[in-house]
């Protein structure tokens, strides 16, 4: 058999990349969780009321100077967060998918840069501000950047 033919049994995914899949779904869905919240508070926003617990958390701490890193995104925040669920969704499908087999490595790189620039931006947006289910969603996307590291110094075989 040529390294190329796989037998079924040996193209289903390990533990380690059900792991794989499992964490970039759970950062997914955090990640619509928020853009959901988000929209949520603009309509309340919108209708003169304020959602219960006030506002998102994040952004430029009132009365800092200078220009803050929400004016420079290129859309609303809850959109980037809507974004950031379908990147995480399509990015989980397409690394196992066996017609991308070919491009496996291409993309768990791509998945790696995507999630940590996830973190970097969350940092950056937020200063780290302390907040339960975004310090969850962070020790998933590092645990996610381990695993696929790990993943990707295995020989081609053992990822297939």
């Amino acid at each position: 058999m040529s390294q190329t033919a796989l037998s079924p049994a040996s193209s289903r995914p390990g533990p380690r990349q059900i792991t794989i899949i499992v964490f970039a779904v759970v950062s997914g869905l955090v990640h619509l969780y928020r853009a959901i919240l988000m929209f949520g508070y603009m309509g309340a926003a919108r209708m003169g009321g304020r959602p219960p617990g006030g506002g998102p958390r994040g952004g430029r701490p009132p009365g800092g100077g200078g220009p803050s890193l929400m004016s420079m995104l290129p859309v609303p925040l809850p959109v980037l967060f809507l974004l950031n669920f379908v990147g995480y969704i399509v990015l989980a499908i397409a690394l196992y998918l066996p017609a991308l087999q070919r491009y496996r490595q291409i993309i768990r790189w791509v998945l790696i840069v995507y999630t940590a620039v996830t973190v970097i931006l969350w940092f950056l947006i937020t200063g780290g501000h302390f907040d339960v289910v975004s310090y969850g969603d962070k020790i998933v996307e590092l645990a996610l950047i381990v695993l696929l590291l790990i993943d990707s110094r295995q020989p081609a075989s053992a990822n297939d």
